[in-house]
């Protein structure tokens, strides 16, 4: 993991540089990996997850096309 670094000006606004911090570091993906590193998930378990949502977005596709 990369650190994510903020360069605020002497006389900068405080907020807009903890605005800047939280979209980086939301958009690098940080926070997603940390909960997924929560706790250990078998890999068959991480599979059926994946099959799982897959058969569910199929399920949507094939009622949004059916109108």
């Amino acid at each position: 993991m990369r650190c994510t670094l903020i360069s605020v000006e002497v006389k900068g606004d405080i907020n807009k540089a903890l605005k800047e911090y939280k979209r980086k570091v939301l958009k690098s993906g940080h926070i997603l990996e940390l909960r997924d590193r929560k706790e250990y998930q078998k890999p068959s378990a991480i599979k059926r997850e994946g099959k799982q949502k897959a058969a569910r977005r199929n399920e949507l596709n094939k009622l949004n096309n059916f109108n």
